[in-house]
């Protein structure tokens, strides 16, 4: 077992990240952007020298074995996010996880139905499909493009996880009302914007526009001919079509919408 930059003082009320793959990296990205604490746990030496070349805080070793996670300091964290999609691995983490930890919070992805009623079983705190979250995201894109308003989107988006969610948390009344209320503070903290034609940022770079500075937003995302691009470049150059995903608070987002309009 091996630990990269684990600085012992700054894990506490941190994020662990099972998983150094390329969901693990992306997350990773944006925790870091957001400026929250966290540590990779990957088992693969090629992925941990990955993470490594990216300056993220990494610890070579299994997550299953307990004292991997006594290193990653299981018993200060606040959430672990298990990327791994072998489900018999994460069943075993999540038990393990929790006898260290009842207080933490496990997000875990599956494949299917039968598998999500398992992790919730062992303690999970939300369980992902990866499948239904693609299909409702290239919908979402759809109906963006279509100017169906956002609040008929999300209301939804919303439907559709209500109804995976409840046939595998029938005992858990305020399963809705969760899922519902991280929706809704998603809508609240990022913006999607589409670059016009006529749009200022056009053939324009970020390092050129200097937006972090002008509006006070970050560019988390964009979405370019159906493909994701996370935290692009300070040399990424803006083209017409391209869906923006920007945080910020309120007043922050909406400088920044204007500042796409000419």
């Amino acid at each position: 077992m091996q630990a990269f930059d684990v600085r012992k003082e700054k894990l506490d009320n941190h994020v662990i990240i099972a998983g150094g793959g390329r969901v693990g990296q992306h997350i990773a990205h944006i925790l870091e952007l957001l400026k929250v604490e966290f540590v990779i746990i990957e088992l693969n030496f090629q992925l941990f020298e990955q993470c490594k070349s990216l300056g993220f805080p990494v610890i070579f070793g299994d997550v299953a074995h307990e004292v991997v996670l006594e290193v990653a300091k299981i018993e200060r964290a606040n959430m672990m996010l298990l990327t791994i999609p072998n489900v018999i691995v994460s069943q075993s983490v999540v038990e393990k996880s929790k006898l260290l930890n009842s207080e933490l919070h496990i997000v875990a992805r599956a494949e299917g139905t039968d598998q999500m009623e398992c992790l919730y079983d062992k303690g999970t705190f939300m369980v992902v499909l990866p499948e239904l979250e693609a299909g409702l995201e290239i919908a979402r894109q759809a109906l963006l493009y279509l100017n169906i308003p956002a609040a008929i989107i999300q209301n939804y988006i919303d439907s559709s996880r209500q109804k995976h969610h409840t046939a595998a948390q029938p005992s858990q009344s305020n399963g809705n009302t969760l899922v519902q209320l991280k929706n809704a503070q998603n809508l609240i903290e990022i913006t999607w914007a589409r670059i016009e034609e006529d749009s200022p940022l056009v053939a324009k770079s970020l390092m050129d526009l200097d937006i972090r500075r002008k509006t006070g937003t970050s560019i988390v995302g964009v979405l370019r001919n159906d493909i994701f691009r996370p935290n692009p470049n300070a040399d990424y150059t803006f083209a017409y079509g391209d869906l923006v995903a920007v945080i910020g608070n309120k007043s922050q987002r909406e400088s920044f919408l204007k500042s796409t309009v000419s």
